[in-house]
This record gives structure tokens, C-alpha cells and sequence, in this order.
């Protein structure tokens, strides 16, 4: 069995209003509009075999950045 990872770097741009409450905190910059990077990091174990790992590792950040979306 071998584990494997992915990293995605700026994955997802989440809007600043989601993360930051407080309007002081922003610091001018508009909530609305300005957006904060995601990155996507993820460990995938081989305990269902290696072909559920490459199938997971493909796929799985593709539906978490949709999923988003479907909200």
C-alpha cells in the first residue's frame, strides 16, 4: 500500500465577508468584493487500493470546488 497527496495552491477564492465579521478588521477594503485564497492540501490513504487513491486524487478537488456553487 502506498499513500499519495495533492496540493492545489489558490484553489478557491473565498469572498473576505465569510471570513471576516467585523467591518474594522477589513481595514478599507471592501467585504464584498475582495476575495481571500484557498488552498486545497489532502492526504489520500491506499486502505481501498491503489485505484481508489489515483480515482479520489483526481476527482475530489474538483467536486469541492463546486460544490460551493450548488449552495
Amino acid at each position: 500500500m502506498e499513500d499519495d497527496a495533492i496540493v492545489v495552491p489558490r484553489f478557491y477564492r473565498i469572498p473576505m465577508w465569510i471570513v471576516v465579521v467585523d467591518a474594522t478588521v477589513a481595514d478599507g477594503l471592501d467585504r464584498a468584493t475582495f476575495h481571500l485564497p484557498a488552498h486545497f492540501f489532502a492526504m489520500y490513504d491506499s486502505h481501498g487500493g491503489v485505484m481508489v487513491t489515483n480515482y479520489c486524487q483526481d476527482r475530489l478537488h474538483a467536486v469541492q470546488h463546486r460544490e460551493p456553487a450548488r449552495r
